[in-house]
């Protein structure tokens, strides 16, 4: 064998061992890179992952649903049936009713609006009513007047953080039932800043 074919084997040989290193180094440069990320960040412990998905989870959720206008004795009833569907109580529940006539205030001559404690999980619904004046009732049903209603509760988890739901219904004089016009549930209440 020539001289110059032993020094390409030696030089191909050297160099096969050079990449072979190379490529093991570089493997181990990873696996120390990889172990080094995974001690400086914060292990995710199962008692973490429990908690997000608990607080996730336990959330009152307030709902309206059988929205009604009718005629009682002398007088015109609004009323709706709202609950807790949520997985959490609601704290210190405070319910809205405002009524309009064309775009014009309603006078409530009596209301159930009150604040509640605590509203809990599925518990029976409640209902939300006011008494109108009896000329209001002839008005709406006779097509004479577009009669809207707003239902609203304000409340609070077990976190103090405050929420309200909404719904906006118009009444039917084809159907005379209600019929939902805009929703808005379970808004987070932003805190007033204080100057």
């Amino acid at each position: 064998m020539h001289a110059s074919g032993v020094v390409r084997i030696e030089v191909w040989m050297m160099w096969s061992h050079f990449i072979s290193w190379w490529r093991y180094g570089a493997l181990i440069m990873g696996v120390l890179i990889s172990l080094s990320y995974g001690c400086s960040t914060t292990p995710i412990t199962s008692e973490k992952i429990i908690q997000k998905l608990h607080a996730l989870v336990r959330t009152p959720n307030i709902r309206f649903n059988y929205a009604r206008f009718y005629h009682q004795g002398n007088h015109s009833i609004v009323s709706i049936h709202y609950k807790n569907a949520g997985t959490s109580p609601a704290y210190s529940v405070v319910t809205d009713l405002k009524v309009y006539l064309d775009a014009k205030d309603v006078p409530i001559e009596q209301d159930s609006l009150r604040l509640e404690p605590i509203l809990a999980p599925n518990a029976h619904p409640r209902e939300l009513r006011g008494v109108l004046p009896d000329t209001f009732f002839e008005k709406v049903t006779d097509g004479k007047g577009k009669l809207t209603m707003e239902f609203g509760v304000q409340y609070q988890n077990e976190q103090g953080e405050q929420s309200v739901s909404y719904s906006i219904w118009q009444f039917s004089k084809i159907t005379l039932e209600p019929f939902l016009v805009e929703e808005k549930l379970n808004l987070a209440v932003q805190p007033s800043s204080k100057s």
